[in-house]
């Protein structure tokens, strides 16, 4: 059997065959999947995709979900996961009324799940406002974001607590100015560092929108939300049948949980707030 796994990040399973747009893994491709599947027709038994179709441009995914049928076999299984809009906006409107009816800590909770639904679409720096939400010493409504996001909330806030200790660690290893002088030089020789020079020289003002449009290009960001009526349209004029809604621990694909790809190792869901939908290759 052969299984491939899309856009898959830091989620893989060595077995499998993983791509991503960066390789963290030698067990992971390196592969800009804008420019298709790189793999004959018919070629796998199971797909899998998990929020990787709403970073995708919308004018993009008939291609994208194309090619997931086009390397499938006849009989083989595509998976999508992505972020379910029915459900976070479900659960906005809830949380409004609780905050309009001044229930606790429900402002807490509209302010979260108003960034949760858009930010991810609006923000023009890595995190966004979210990234800014978790870095609070105090976050008074955690486990309502954690039942949202899952393990993924965790993540991000052990990230940021990690790279605060680095910054007092060197700020002490470093002592003042000095230290002061070269975070100053590596933010202007970062990366290439004679181009980025020259095109701050160059574009004064503009140099700003240059590293905006550069980040929206990097592929964090979210071209579009999709809930199960959109998904199984989508899936239907791709050529897919026997289409269904899931849940992260149930699937058609044999031994699913024992991969640890929607449900971590202990039996938590690792990102709550996604929708499941399965289809199948005529």
């Amino acid at each position: 059997m052969k299984y491939i796994n899309l856009g898959c990040g830091t989620r893989f399973c060595p077995d499998w065959t993983n791509i991503d747009s960066v390789s963290q893994s030698k067990y992971v491709m390196s592969y800009n999947l804008s420019k298709g599947i790189p793999f004959p027709d018919c070629h796998f038994d199971v797909v899998y995709h998990s929020h990787l179709l709403e970073h995708i441009p919308k004018s993009e995914v008939d291609y994208f979900m194309y090619e997931c049928f086009r390397v499938l076999k006849k009989g083989g299984v595509v998976r999508l996961v992505v972020p379910d809009l029915e459900l976070i906006t479900t659960l906005y409107l809830k949380t409004l009324n609780n905050a309009i009816d001044g229930i606790d800590s429900s402002g807490l909770d509209y302010e979260w799940i108003v960034m949760h639904l858009y930010d991810q679409s609006v923000r023009n720096k890595s995190g966004g406002e979210m990234r800014e939400y978790l870095s609070r010493e105090t976050v008074g409504n955690l486990t309502f974001i954690e039942n949202l996001m899952g393990s993924e909330a965790k993540t991000i806030i052990n990230s940021i607590k990690k790279s605060k200790i680095r910054k007092v660690r060197d700020v002490i290893r470093n002592n003042g100015g000095f230290f002061t002088f070269k975070l100053v030089l590596s933010s202007i020789f970062a990366n290439n560092p004679l181009k980025e020079l020259i095109l701050k020289l160059l574009l004064r003002e503009e140099y700003k929108a240059l590293q905006i449009g550069r980040f929206c290009q990097s592929g964090e960001i979210h071209q579009w939300m999709y809930d199960r009526y959109s998904l199984s349209m989508i899936m239907k004029k791709s050529g897919f049948m026997q289409i269904n809604q899931c849940s992260a621990t149930q699937s058609s694909i044999h031994n699913w949980l024992e991969y640890h790809l929607d449900v971590e190792p202990n039996g938590k869901i690792y990102k709550p707030d996604s929708i499941y939908m399965e289809g199948v290759k005529p």
